[in-house]
């Protein structure tokens, strides 16, 4: 997601505001005005929410079939592989 000044031009994700709002404001959000601050935190806590949130394709999720014979993991065997109990090939 790209993030966006509250005037919609792109930014890069370390900035608060476009480089003319940033000229026409500054940096310090403490001398800004109550409704650009409450744009610009507004628009950050949708950009943090976004960046917290991953959506899942259908292509990300792949079913897997159980095996009804293969139940619990049982031991290690000599070579160090994983034996299965249900395992009919396991010996």
């Amino acid at each position: 997601m790209q993030k966006s000044c509250f005037c919609g031009a792109a930014i890069p994700n370390n900035m608060r505001l476009c480089k003319a709002h940033t000229a026409e404001f500054g940096t310090d959000p403490k001398l800004w005005d109550g409704w650009l601050r409450f744009l610009v935190e507004d628009n950050q806590r949708e950009w943090n929410a976004a960046q917290r949130t991953r959506e899942i394709d259908d292509c990300d999720i792949e079913i897997v079939h159980r095996d009804p014979r293969v139940t619990l993991l049982e031991r290690f065997d000599a070579d160090g592989f994983i034996v299965l109990r249900g395992c009919e090939d396991c010996d």
